[in-house]
């Protein structure tokens, strides 16, 4: 991770959430959001805000970075869970975004239940019932 970035750990507005369902507009330490990267729909949970970052690298290598503000200092999670990693992400480009204290159960019971051994060895209509309630 770069040292020479100003991590905290401030709320940030989110200008393009969706209001829909229980999405909200700021994001804060903890939270789970939704953006679209390179066309790939990410989830991931909210480390913190990067301040300032001053601009770094070199132009004519295609290293250059430009000073960053503001962004979400992000945790990402692979899309197969089997790894995670560090994203700075500008602020606009979230579209959604929850608390955790509002989904927690639910996400750990989900997970729990989707990588049990016991939800395979059902009958494939029991498996459907259960995930369609």
């Amino acid at each position: 991770m770069r040292t020479d970035a100003q991590i905290d750990r401030k709320q940030v507005r989110l200008p393009n959430s969706s209001f829909s369902g229980y999405s909200k507009g700021t994001a804060q330490h903890g939270d789970i959001v939704i953006w679209n990267d390179n066309g790939q729909r990410r989830i991931a949970r909210v480390a913190g805000r990067v301040a300032y970052a001053p601009e770094s690298g070199n132009k004519d290598q295609g290293t250059y970075t430009p000073t960053i503000r503001n962004n979400l200092f992000l945790i990402v999670l692979n899309n197969t869970l089997s790894y995670k990693y560090i994203r700075w992400v500008d602020p606009s480009e979230i579209q959604e975004c929850y608390s955790m204290e509002d989904y927690k159960e639910r996400i750990v019971n989900n997970l729990h239940r989707f990588f049990s051994e016991e939800f395979l060895k059902q009958k494939t209509e029991e498996i459907a019932k259960e995930v369609e309630n």
